[in-house]
């Protein structure tokens, strides 16, 4: 959380609006380390924008704040941030801040299972990108789109679009950019069966993370590495990656690869006949699924509840489950009609 030393030197200067864009430089540092204090800065700016008025400031402290809270899933406040800010920089006539804004909120429609409004956002934010000439946004828009078309299955168009991008990011000098894609990637090679690239990519991207300081890549890079082992057949081996994965996604509030990495790892310990720890596992995932909002994760930790009962001897747990993880796999397949 922000320090009181921060807080006090913040406080001890003038109001004004180069105030409020160190504040907003100071919460997009935070950000990949803290995303709970870099929402405490970005409100510290929207209340003195406000105040002011200052409304590019105000703009971009809503959009930052929106991005801070899609990366600990408090998806519907964030879309009202980045709504407002999408507004101001329309009324301001700030196309390429407009253009931002509308892939973060791409990006909220898609970690809440939305693909259908996703991917007309990111089309969007393509089509606008290429016009225009700006290659970064470009690069993005083409990454995004690949990670919803591997959402809905499509992994031959997905993996098209990620290499778009990754081309593009290592042509533009970004490094950290094009990790994240080496990232998607992996998943493309793991689902093809290619276990050497997908760990190759990981390992990339955990050699490249660190030098920026992000957390929240880290555990994401953890994570893959754990559903290859597992692909491979080294349970124990993926157990041990998972939890390297959650330890991390703990500590910056990344609770949507914590509950996968908790959900894969008691998956891992039904199939090895562990039921009573993977229903510890379970529980432990029980403390935040009901911040989650991606429905494949929901039906795979009702599914392995009804594993582990079921492996107990109790069918009226079991059933249960079973039902609850029916009613997220109808919900994923309407998803994906309307994605599609």
């Amino acid at each position: 959380m922000l320090g009181d030393d921060l807080r006090q030197r913040l406080d001890a200067m003038p109001d004004s609006a180069a105030k409020v864009d160190l504040i907003n430089r100071l919460g997009m540092e935070q950000r990949e380390h803290d995303p709970r204090a870099a929402v405490q800065l970005c409100d510290m700016a929207i209340v003195l924008s406000r105040r002011l008025p200052y409304p590019g400031g105000l703009a971009r402290a809503l959009r930052a704040k929106g991005a801070s809270l899609l990366l600990v899933a408090e998806f519907e406040p964030a879309l009202r941030d980045t709504a407002e800010a999408l507004a101001i920089f329309e009324r301001l006539g700030d196309a390429p801040n407009a253009l931002k804004t509308v892939n973060i909120i791409g990006n909220l429609h898609r970690r809440m299972g939305d693909y259908a409004a996703a991917a007309a956002r990111y089309r969007a934010v393509l089509s606008q990108s290429r016009a225009e000439g700006d290659r970064l946004m470009e690069a993005s828009a083409c990454n995004n789109l690949g990670n919803v078309s591997h959402s809905l299955g499509d992994e031959e168009q997905a993996a098209r679009f990620y290499q778009q991008g990754l081309a593009l990011f290592r042509e533009l000098g970004e490094t950290r950019y094009a990790t994240m894609t080496l990232i998607n990637l992996a998943g493309i090679h793991r689902t093809r069966g290619d276990y050497p690239r997908a760990l190759d990519c990981c390992q990339q991207a955990l050699s490249v993370f660190p030098e920026y300081g992000d957390r929240l890549g880290e555990a994401a890079a953890w994570f893959d590495m754990g559903l290859t082992y597992r692909d491979m057949g080294d349970p124990e081996r993926a157990a041990e990656v998972w939890q390297r994965s959650i330890e991390i996604a703990r500590e910056v509030g990344d609770i949507e690869t914590e509950m996968s990495a908790l959900v894969n790892t008691a998956q891992s310990l039904n199939q090895r006949h562990l039921a009573v720890a993977a229903l510890e596992v379970l529980d432990l995932a029980a403390l935040i699924a009901d911040r989650i909002k991606d429905l494949t994760v929901l039906a795979s930790y009702q599914e392995e509840y009804a594993a582990a009962y079921e492996q107990l001897g109790d069918a009226t747990e079991a059933e249960a489950h079973r039902r609850l993880c029916l009613d997220q796999r109808r919900a994923i397949a309407r998803q994906q009609s309307l994605g599609g």
